[in-house]
């Protein structure tokens, strides 16, 4: 299954890279989507694992250096066989410089990004009493739910890909840091890019 899977990859890929020697198009401003699967951390525990989506614009300069900002939502979640429960959701407001190392059509790229994120940090804890025979009763929930706004800093890398004269896809990986609420994001996603 794992190689049918890479084969797929590859054969979808091929004719991108395979194009990597011919010039890129030049610079200008572009719109963008992003869809990623990421795993968030707090200062005490895991939030789990997550999808996350947003939108942005930007600008590139010389076909090498971009800026971006971007308007990204999330949600994130994770359950315990013991009835616990952790739930995080929220958005952010970044702004991403970019740096691509070619000007082909397969660009490597390296990306600083800083802003500001708002989570809502729930956590959910089964009240139990003793029932019959010993067993633990579940008679209700308690809940703790916090709201926090955070500066966030990090980084990204990845390749942008060229599939159309003024479509790319970027698939790339990021890490993001919070504070001074110590949250922690990694993620890997990709983004489609429109050249205008």
């Amino acid at each position: 299954m794992r190689v049918r899977s890479m084969l797929v990859v590859g054969l979808i890929l091929w004719p991108a890279l395979a194009g990597g020697q011919t010039a890129n198009q030049p610079g200008g401003p572009e719109v963008m989507g992003t869809i990623s699967i990421s795993r968030l951390w707090d200062d005490e525990s895991g939030l789990g694992t997550g999808v996350e989506g947003g939108t942005g614009v930007g600008y590139v300069w010389r076909r090498r250096l971009g800026l971006e900002a971007l308007i990204e939502g999330f949600r994130h979640e994770r359950n315990f066989s013991s009835g616990v429960r952790f739930e995080a959701h929220g958005s952010r407001v970044l702004g991403k410089v970019t740096y691509y190392w070619s000007d082909r059509n397969v660009q490597p790229f390296a990306a600083g990004i800083a802003g500001v994120m708002q989570v809502t940090r729930r956590s959910e804890y089964p009240v139990e009493r003793p029932g019959p025979g010993g067993m633990p009763l579940v008679i209700g929930t308690e809940v703790f739910e916090n709201e926090y706004t955070d500066l966030v800093w990090g980084g990204s890398g990845g390749l942008r890909i060229r599939v159309r004269e003024r479509f790319a896809l970027r698939p790339e990986g990021g890490l993001l840091v919070s504070a001074p609420d110590n949250f922690i994001e990694i993620r890997f996603g990709v983004t489609a890019i429109v050249r205008w």
